[in-house]
């Protein structure tokens, strides 16, 4: 809903394009943070539960992004509102423990549609409500419909009780002593590795900004000491994280995932089509409702009409992907998707001179994320022990979430570095910034497809599994 309006708080808080990214990239960053945590903690006090507090944050978040006043303010609302991104893991743990093993890839897929359709839902009522209301209007209207959502599954969802894990490691069947259901709950945080996603955010954070203020070229002058300043947490922070998830005993990230020759490339894979999918979603609406000639010179309803046959797409073939990936495997489909979405990617390089020719190749492109996206995560779940399959799905996410928040910062620093004035009114992206994005994205979007040719050709029953 938020992203017709990207223009819009530009405008009304006077900021950059390269500061306009932090829109979507507050709202990932935080759920990228908060996706591992609620993996760990819906296996510690109940999967239900936790879904139900993740909710209840994205409603204070929602409230407070409808009454900032500054893009401050709206980042902070959006950090609240981010935290509820992590209700995916929690999701697709739910989905692994109540479908039978075979009809897993059909519950993935009904669940990455149904986040498509609510794009599509959103991406209309939004563009109509930020036309005729404002951009503050899309908050307060969204706000109801969590809070039926919380009062539905508290009712009615019913979630068959998990026996739960003293140990996240990987491949530990140990059951946790009875006794620990009576222990004091803070006593539960010792499986919980804070300070490793305290470090993890640091680390996402301060590289984003560090490319914010890159992308600024004008000022980089007046910024070095801020670009300086934040290289070094950046630095300082992946070196921490390192340390601390090789000793930790209940690691964010588990080490191990990264030596596995099936789970790190398709992981990989997810975080970049992430990565490419949001640096489109952060550009489109920026080209269109930028005036002739460096864009198309639409409303907030002619973005719709662009991006919605985009998320139309993603909705039909996400769920025919999970009855794709039930009766072919999940190998197939996810090179299909990645050959289509490399197509579809290119097509748009070469040809997004118009508004139909846009919607084309972005039509192509999501068949192709469509196939990626559910393979790519029936493929960590099939390959994962079951009673790793939270913290497996978690790291998943979060690996798929950074992809997504890094995508909108690379996008608006090319269009803060390439603008130009039209009869005194601007600074607008040039054609140059759009095809320089669009280019990127193109070559990127070739490396998911490697990397799942790549792990097939490590599926075999040994090599499928986390020792």
């Amino acid at each position: 809903m938020i992203i017709p309006a990207i223009p819009d708080i530009i405008s009304d808080f006077e900021i950059t394009y390269s500061a306009s990214s932090w829109i979507l990239s507050s709202y990932l960053i935080s759920g990228a943070a908060m996706t591992p945590i609620a993996a760990k903690l819906s296996k510690i006090y109940g999967k239900k539960k936790i879904l139900l507090i993740l909710l209840g944050l994205y409603i204070i978040g929602t409230l407070a992004a409808g009454l900032s006043t500054s893009m401050l303010s709206l980042s902070a609302a959006r950090i609240i509102q981010g935290l509820g991104l992590a209700i995916f893991p929690v999701a697709f743990a739910i989905i692994q423990n109540v479908f039978p093993k075979e009809k897993i890839a059909i519950g993935q897929g009904v669940i990455i549609a149904l986040f498509s359709s609510g794009s599509v839902i959103g991406l209309i009522a939004g563009g109509y409500i930020i036309e005729n209301l404002g951009w503050r209007a899309i908050f307060f209207i969204l706000t109801p419909f969590p809070i039926l959502m919380m009062i539905f599954i508290h009712k009615r969802i019913k979630v068959e009780q998990e026996e739960t894990y003293a140990s996240h490691q990987i491949g530990s069947n140990e059951p946790i002593d009875t006794k620990f259901r009576t222990q004091k709950k803070w006593e539960s945080f010792k499986f919980m590795d804070i300070r490793g996603t305290v470090v993890l955010a640091m680390l996402i954070t301060s590289f984003l900004i560090v490319l914010t203020y890159l992308g600024d070229i004008e000022s980089q002058v007046s910024n070095t000491v801020i670009i300086s300043l934040f290289s070094t947490v950046c630095i300082v922070s992946f070196i921490l994280f390192v340390l601390i998830e090789r000793k930790t005993r209940f690691p964010t990230v588990p080490t191990r995932i990264f030596k596995d020759r099936i789970l790190l490339p398709v992981n990989v894979s997810l975080m970049i089509t992430g990565l490419t999918t949001l640096m489109i979603y952060h550009m489109i609406p920026i080209l269109v409702r930028s005036p002739v000639p460096l864009g198309f010179g639409g409303d907030a309803i002619k973005v719709v009409e662009v991006q919605l046959p985009f998320m139309i797409v993603l909705f039909i073939v996400s769920t025919l992907s999970g009855f794709i990936v039930s009766k072919l495997g999940n190998i197939k489909p996810t090179i299909v998707g990645g050959i289509v979405g490399v197509l579809g990617f290119f097509g748009v390089l070469f040809f997004h001179t118009t508004e139909n020719s846009i919607i084309i190749g972005l039509v192509i492109v999501g068949t192709g994320i469509s196939l990626v996206q559910v393979g790519g995560f029936n493929i960590i779940t099939s390959k994962t022990p079951r009673n790793f399959a939270e913290i497996s799905v978690g790291v998943t996410s979060l690996l798929f979430i950074i992809g997504m928040s890094i995508g909108p910062v690379i996008s608006g620093l090319y269009l803060q570095n390439f603008t130009d004035f039209i009869d005194g009114a601007g600074p607008f992206p040039t054609t140059q910034a759009y095809d320089t994005i669009f280019l990127i994205a193109a070559f990127i979007s070739i490396l998911p497809m490697v990397l799942i040719l790549v792990a097939s050709k490590n599926l075999d029953p040994k090599s499928a599994k986390i020792d």
